[in-house]
């Protein structure tokens, strides 16, 4: 869930120039990445509410138009920069109608050790 680095596929005009590498720069640093944080922070918040963190969110229906993204109305990425680094926080909270949203369009695949819709209980290899 989220991005540990980035492949642009294309050729080496993006790094031609100082003027190119500094476009990719500000693409990375403005919609880009701001996208990444919104998917990334909305996969983490759907598998905490929906599958108590044990679990990732999945459509119920692969061919719905349902994403994960965070609730324009109940969510903000904020961008807080001082001189040497910039630093994107989410601001928010999941409201009633976002949770309904959640779960009438994902459900929880859960991780290795985990089961049941929520991925509340907890198993072995034995299937204890």
């Amino acid at each position: 869930m989220g991005a540990a680095g980035i492949v642009f596929w294309g050729s080496m005009q993006y790094a031609s120039t100082i003027e190119s590498c500094q476009k990719v720069k500000d693409y990375i640093n403005g919609p880009f990445g701001h996208y990444i944080i919104n998917v990334t922070s909305a996969a983490k918040i759907c598998s905490h509410f929906l599958c108590k963190g044990k679990g990732r969110c999945v459509r119920k229906h692969s061919d719905s138009n349902a994403f994960l993204h965070l609730f324009p109305e109940s969510f903000r990425i904020m961008v807080h920069a001082n001189a040497t680094h910039k630093k994107a926080i989410v601001k928010g909270k999941l409201e009633l109608e976002n949770l309904k949203y959640l779960r009438n369009n994902f459900v929880c695949q859960c991780y290795q050790g985990w089961k049941g819709l929520d991925c509340e209980e907890h198993y072995n290899k034995e299937g204890n």
